[in-house]
């Protein structure tokens, strides 16, 4: 699976982030696809969190006089 979307990786622009299920079976996965700098997660709630997190960052609204 991981092979797969690092073959993905190279067809886009786009920021990809990927949740391997499956516990430890999948860490082979995971530090492969974190060599080549794309987060990947166990869990698909920590997968949302962290998304939440990055879309809140880049389009949040500065009030004026705050920051």
């Amino acid at each position: 699976m991981a092979k797969k979307i690092l073959e993905f990786s190279g067809k886009t622009e786009n920021r990809l982030i990927a949740t391997l299920l499956g516990g430890d079976s999948m860490n082979a996965g995971r530090l492969l696809l974190k060599e080549h700098h794309i987060p990947g997660f166990e869990e698909l709630d920590f997968t949302f969190r962290v998304m939440g997190r990055v879309l809140w960052q880049k389009f949040r609204v500065k009030a004026p006089g705050l920051l």
